[in-house]
């Protein structure tokens, strides 16, 4: 069984997932800087094996295991090892059918641990016996060298030297058996002493106890009997007075029911009255309602189609301005898509420009460098033919190479000549023209400079326009942006101004330069909303005299707009004089202790506002009580404490002055909610006005840099037109002609000077040519041997820049590819937006039409409404005044009323009376016949009760002294029962066997603490034999060891023993050339660490774990013991695993695999090296 691979999430240093594959099954080696997580990797080791002493993981507690303790964000730790299992003659027990073994073990940070098994749930201590049952016992290691344990081992003492040789021996588990065994034969001792105080003691004392507990149980039954028969006796005295109860129950029931009959008749004879008086008041009501039931029916229908035709217009017209709504919603986010959508293709063109530049750049070179390739290979062609390069990427051969150069160096000089004739005149020319330039008059002089003066000037604005900050497509969109929301806000506004107008919200006066309309504030309705919508009804009803009426500033205000010409009656409030009409809060409070205030309300803290409009919210609704229920509303509107106008929330209005109106309930629409709607589109008014606002201020800014640019373009045309007019002029000029002939041959000559200076350096150039090609021809081989080695390295070069090149071209190629996909979708996606954009526009059209007809239906529907609803209201008025003409019949029905219900009371009371007679009197019938039932003797001795002589003769006998006798005597059997053992005649029996089982008992105590002093006798000599063996094969194997790693010293154990030939401690004996060494203290610091490693590894050899973990064991060693070291583990150590931690690569070249730890971002990385050669 040996690891194969792991893997760590999370744990300590290893904040992301880390795999460690294929593990070596022999040798494998851990490196890397100090705090790169080396050890952490056989810590999480240590966590799978379930390792409980957290101090050897270096933690205090077990969030500590987690990443950064959890500060990082990673809130669990997770170790994952998959052991090998092919071997099955070393599998842990219960696991021999697992090819492989996956442990799993989870901490959570502030949480609980979890292992998972082949991934079930498995327990801490299952898992520790899995590997315990292999030698991986983590808790009390032999297989675990952790850093510091070779210094350790050096300190020892004999005694705590020999304690590790047992451990390799195993032989402290047989010092734990036998402890348990000598703490066994103490329990026996105690058990056998135990045995003898019974039957010392115990035996004889229980059986006199059960003579005595028999007389006193005897005693107890005579007792029980007496009792008995005076239950009975009590029993049956009770039984004969309830019968007599029973007698006379019966005969007050019938008395009673005779009562209640009488009471019943006479409140017969009393509802027959009031019967007569209802059909009085029921014909008065048909009289009543035979002139007004039709009317009110017509009226009610007519009202109704009306309501709902105005109801069926305004969801229309609501749905319309809805649909507008939508559109202009959608074109806003369609503009917002295509403006995002713009800049993304900004955006992707830029990198379609950067990636291009990218793609674009490597071409030249390129096919630069495959040109240099073939002419490299074809180079080391023509030099195995014996040509060579001239120099201009021509192969020749050397012969003819010198004949080119001789040739070249004659035509150059033949050029250069040809130069000089020229230049000479040239000279001449430019002589004879200043000659005849100096006898003309200077008249091009101040034209050549303004010529020139212009040129500077257009030089410089150039660059000026090119580098100007303008955006032209930016202004173009800003500019349609700002004239789509000024027409979407034109007729946002005229929609509010409708909705107002159409619901006498908007004050229609002439405007004057004596009404300013900042001190019109509005419709007191639009200055309020209420909290809660079911108090839409009530709220409504409460403020119908009040919402439409306009707010302003002052009185005076008031008085102006009152003289101004208005299209309709309209009342003003002026903010400063009006007065509040406040319920006083006593009388509020009165309401709430009458109702409680869930039932009651105060209008006023129904509503929300502006503090500074509380003055028009108490005059308008500061006197007013909302309340639940019409009954509610009815007590608080006529109680005399508080006499308040209420309104119940279906709308039914109580006024204390007697006026009371209903039907509320059927208004279609409610004012609030039209009110919500205009308060909506006021906000989203005031959203697109500051949208407005901001695009108009883009606008503005682009519009200054657009004119600053039209100056600047004005300007170079008219610097270029002053150019081109004096350039004209200055041509006209005689001496212009001359200067002109001077420049012009002036430009030639330089260019003559230069052409005769490059063919010096190309004369110089090939004559050093011509004398290394001479050179070269004097020894040809070895030049061209030296001109192939230049050529391959040329080649080698160009191919290994082409390649990388290619690679850099195919990834520019595939980004410029997905941009370019990337930008025709954009494009696709911006052209589809605008013409839908167009459609949304067409459609906004069309509805705002179908919205202008819709207006003027609503306003004939709702005129028709108001009708309606006006003419329904006056007949309910003369309604209510008809029905207060047969009130006093209600009142006369009322008191005859009350008279029944006074006999009734009495009646129901003799009722429940005789009732409670008739229970009583059927419960004790019913407890007769269950004493009956529940004692068979009263049935079989009826005859008897009461007869004198018998045991029931009742004479000279009272119930409570019976009843006080009964209890004496319970109590007595019951203080007797708890001291009479009922079972004391059986008990003999059971006391006699009691005593054969103590005897068996003892004698096989005495036989079980032979049995054990036997077996501990025989399991010590095994311990001796099994320690001595181990220690000779340990003190063969560290001589072995350590001479094999120190040459020409040796190393041995030394014992002591006691007068029982016991092993009671070990040394180390040293011997360096022949020469014993006394103490350790006179070697030094590597030799003793050689002295601890030997031992550790020979008790390694003795009895192989699976796995064997090594931190740093060589820490205190050079290079050269550390190298061997690692190659006596190499080759000696074969059956088992080792994964050691090193930082020196003298130990870790000998292992099969390394793995290199590193700090990346903060986290722990592993980089697996899998072959020798690694270093």
């Amino acid at each position: 069984m040996y690891i194969k691979n792991m893997e760590m999430d999370g744990f300590k240093s290893y904040g992301s997932k880390q795999i460690l594959n294929e593990f070596d099954t022999e040798f494998n080696a851990i490196s890397g800087m100090n705090g790169t997580g080396k050890s952490n990797i056989l810590d999480a080791i240590c966590f799978v094996l379930g390792i409980v002493n957290l101090s050897n993981v270096r933690a205090a507690s077990m969030d500590d295991l987690v990443y950064k303790s959890g500060e990082a964000g990673v809130l669990k730790a997770s170790v994952t090892i998959n052991f090998d299992n092919e071997d099955k003659q070393k599998s842990p027990i219960g696991y021999e059918a697992c090819r492989i073994i996956c442990v799993k073990r989870i901490i959570y940070y502030k949480g609980k641990s979890k292992y998972l098994v082949n991934d079930a749930n498995c327990t801490l201590a299952k898992v520790q016996d899995m590997f315990r049952s292999v030698g991986l016992n983590v808790n009390k290691p032999r297989f675990l060298i952790m850093q510091g344990r070779v210094t350790k081992v050096l300190n020892m003492k004999p005694v705590e030297l020999l304690g590790m040789l047992e451990e390799a021996s195993n032989t402290t588990l047989y010092d734990q058996k036998r402890t348990h065994a000598l703490k066994e034969i103490a329990n026996n001792e105690s058990r056998h002493k135990y045995t003898d105080d019974v039957f010392n003691s115990d035996i004889a004392t229980k059986i006199n106890r059960l003579r005595k507990e028999k007389d006193v149980y005897l005693n107890y039954q005579r007792v029980q009997r007496e009792t008995a028969i005076l239950k009975q006796k009590t029993i049956a005295f009770n039984y004969k007075l309830l019968h007599e109860e029973v007698k006379a129950n019966k005969l007050k029931y019938n008395k009673e029911a005779q009562k209640s009959v009488d009471l019943r008749n006479a409140a017969t004879v009393l509802e027959a009255e009031i019967s007569e008086i209802t059909n009085g008041i029921r014909e008065l009501g048909e009289l009543l309602d035979t002139d007004q039931e039709s009317g009110r029916e017509l009226l009610l229908a007519s009202m109704k189609r009306s309501m709902d035709g105005y109801a069926a217009l305004t969801t229309r017209l609501d749905q319309n301005e809805e649909e507008i709504e939508a559109s202009n919603r959608a074109i806003v986010s369609k503009n917002k898509q295509i403006e995002q959508e713009q800049a993304e293709v900004v955006i992707c063109k830029d990198k379609l420009s950067t990636c291009g530049k990218d793609h674009d750049t490597g071409i030249a070179r390129r096919e630069e460098l495959q040109q240099i390739i073939a002419q490299n290979e074809e180079k080391i062609t023509q030099l195995a033919c014996g040509q060579i390069d001239d120099g201009e990427g021509h192969m020749v051969l050397l012969p003819n190479l010198i004949s080119d150069l001789d040739s070249k160096i004659s035509q150059l000089q033949v050029k250069k000549y040809s130069f000089t004739q020229e230049l000479n005149k040239i000279n001449t020319t430019i002589s004879d023209a200043k000659a005849k330039l100096a006898n003309l008059p200077d008249d091009c002089s101040d034209l050549e400079e303004e010529f020139y003066s212009l040129i500077r000037q257009i030089d410089e604005i150039k660059p000026e326009i090119e580098q100007f900050d303008f955006d032209h497509d930016k202004y173009v969109s800003c500019k349609t942006r700002l004239d789509l929301r000024l027409e979407e806000v034109n007729a946002l506004k005229s929609t509010i101004l409708m909705e107002k107008r159409r619901n006498n919200l908007q004050l229609e006066i002439e405007v004057n330069e004596r009404i300013n309309k900042k001190n019109i504030i509005g419709a007191v309705g639009m200055l309020f909303q209420v909290k809660d919508p079911k108090f839409d009804t009530a709220m409504e009803i409460a403020t119908s005299g009040v919402i439409k009426n306009f707010v302003v500033d002052t009185s005076e205000t008031a008085v102006t707009i009152m003289k101004t010409k208005m299209t309709s009656k309209t009342f003003i409030l002026p903010l400063d004089s009006i007065k509040p009409n406040v319920m006083d809060r006593r009388t509020l409070e009165l309401a709430y202790s009458l109702y409680g205030r869930q039932n009651v309300w105060a209008a006023l803290d129904l509503i929300e506002y502006d503090p500074k409009y509380k003055v028009i919210m108490e005059y308008m609704c500061g006197n007013i009580l909302i309340c639940r229920t019409g009954e509610v509303a009815s007590q608080l509107c006529f109680d005399p404490r508080i006499s308040k106008r209420c309104i119940t929330l279906d709308g039914d209005d109580y006024n204390p002055y007697g006026i009371m109106s209903g039907g509320s309930t059927l208004i279609a629409t409610s004012i609030f909610d039209t009110l919500k709607k205009i308060k909506d589109k006021d906000s989203l008014l005031d959203h697109k006005e500051r949208e407005v606002y901001d695009t108009e201020s883009i606008v503005n800014e682009l519009d200054k840099k657009k004119d600053d640019l039209a100056v600047l373009n004005d300007k170079l045309g008219n610097l270029t037109y002053s150019k081109d007019q004096t350039e004209m002029r200055l041509e006209q000029t005689k001496s212009y002609k001359f200067r002109l002939i001077v420049n012009q041959n002036s430009k030639r000559l330089a260019v003559l000077n230069e052409s005769i200076a490059r063919i010096d350096q190309e004369i110089e150039y090939s004559m050093q040519k011509l004398c290394k090609a001479q050179e070269n021809e004097k020894n040809e081989s070895a030049f061209i041997a030296s001109e192939k080695s230049k050529a391959m390295k040329a080649i080698e070069a160009s191919q290994k820049e082409l390649e990388y090149s290619k690679n850099k071209f195919m990834n520019a190629e595939r980004k410029v590819e997905d941009i370019q996909y990337e930008l025709e979708y954009l494009e696709g996606s911006i052209e589809k937006a605008q013409e839908e954009i167009l459609q949304l526009n067409t459609d906004i059209i069309n509805l705002k039409a179908a919205r202008e007809e819709m207006v003027i239906m609503v306003d004939a529907a709702e005129e028709k409404k108001r009708l309606s609803e006006t003419e329904y209201q006056e007949f309910m008025d003369l309604r209510v005044q008809n029905e207060a003409d047969y009130e006093s019949l209600k009142t006369r029905r009322k008191q005859k009323t009350k008279e029944k219900d006074d006999l009734n009371i009495r009646r129901r009371k003799s009722e429940i009376l005789s009732n409670d007679l008739s229970c009583h009197f059927e419960n004790s019938q019913i407890r007769l016949n269950e004493m009956v039932e529940k004692h068979e003797f009263i049935r079989h001795q009826y005859e008897q009760l009461g007869k004198a002589g018998t045991i029931f003769d009742f004479t000279g006998c009272n119930i409570e002294e019976m009843t006080q006798q009964l209890t004496h005597n319970e109590e007595l059997v019951k203080e007797m029962g708890k001291n009479v053992n009922k079972a004391a005649l059986q008990s003999l029996d059971s006391v006699e066997q009691q005593f054969n089982d103590l005897d068996t008992s003892r004698k096989e105590l005495v036989e079980d603490k032979v049995a054990i002093l036997e077996a501990l006798d025989y399991f010590d000599q095994i311990k001796k034999d099994t320690l001595r063996e181990a220690y000779e094969r340990v003190n063969k194997d560290i001589n072995n060891i350590f001479s094999t790693m120190l040459p020409g010293c040796n190393c041995y154990l030394t014992k002591s023993v006691n007068e029982l030939s016991e092993i009671t401690g070990i040394e180390f004996q040293i011997i360096i050339q022949g020469h014993v060494k006394t103490s350790l203290t006179e070697l030094s610091g590597g030799q003793r660490s050689l002295i601890a490693l030997s031992f550790i590894l020979a008790m390694l050899k003795y009895r192989p774990a699976p796995i064997y973990i090594l931190d740093e064991i060589d820490a205190a060693l050079d290079l050269s013991h550390t190298h061997n070291i690692g190659k006596l583990i190499k080759d000696h150590f074969k059956e088992s695993q080792f994964i050691i931690v090193s930082l020196k690569n003298d130990l870790f070249e000998n292992a099969n695999v390394l793995f290199k730890t590193a700090l990346l971002n903060g986290h722990s990385t592993v980089t697996r090296y899998p072959t020798i050669g690694f270093l």
